[in-house]
């Protein structure tokens, strides 16, 4: 899956001027409640993120046909969900096909989330408009969102703090090897396309 700043470059590409809870909605998903083990969290984020759907697009279609597309933070939430979706198709698989290992017990999955995370730090450092979404979240009232998501506002909240310290701390970021900022650009325009595309005819 991407990264935090990888999601809010999408979501930019498609409302630059939403308001703070859409910007906290574009990375709800990846709060998980379960947090005691690796394969439950996995599990849990797989089915957050559709992946353990038969056809992740139909399940895509049923959750977008309920939420409440006046709502900016359904629509960030749902909006991260088919990025998600995007970019499983094509630039984990990309990644891995590339990949170069140094030795038998190198396995590419740690230098691929390494990579994904260094373009989020990235990003954050050196996109211009960064600064002003950051700070929109940092004020959010997250627990007082309106929303019938089934979602644990209070935990989303605590997840955002942990991901807002972690960037803020990232100190300068190394410019990404394989996911470079023309690459995720790229990716972020193709991914608003085929969004407003794909929402035209449901």
């Amino acid at each position: 899956m991407p990264s935090t700043m990888i999601h809010l470059l999408a979501a930019h590409e498609l409302e630059p001027g939403a308001p703070a809870s859409y910007w906290v909605g574009s990375n709800a998903p990846d709060y998980v409640e379960t947090w005691q083990n690796r394969d439950e969290i996995r599990a849990a984020k797989d089915s957050i993120h559709l992946r353990d759907a038969p056809d992740r697009w139909a399940a895509l279609k049923e959750v977008y046909a309920g939420i409440d597309r006046d709502n900016p933070f359904e629509r960030g939430w749902f909006i991260h969900l088919f990025t998600d979706a995007c970019w499983d198709e094509t630039e984990v698989g990309e990644f891995h096909d590339s990949y170069k290992p140094a030795s038998e017990d190198d396995h590419w999955f740690p230098a691929y989330r390494n990579e994904v995370g260094e373009a989020s730090f990235y990003l954050y450092r050196h996109l211009t408009w960064a600064g002003e979404v950051w700070g929109l979240v940092k004020s959010a009232r997250i627990n007082e969102i309106a929303t019938s998501l089934p979602v644990d506002l209070a935990g989303v909240e605590a997840y955002w703090r942990y991901v807002i310290k972690t960037h803020e701390e990232s100190g300068p970021a190394r410019a990404p090897a394989f996911y470079t900022g023309d690459k995720i650009k790229d990716f972020a325009l193709r991914t608003a396309s085929r969004y407003n595309e794909w929402t035209a005819r449901q």
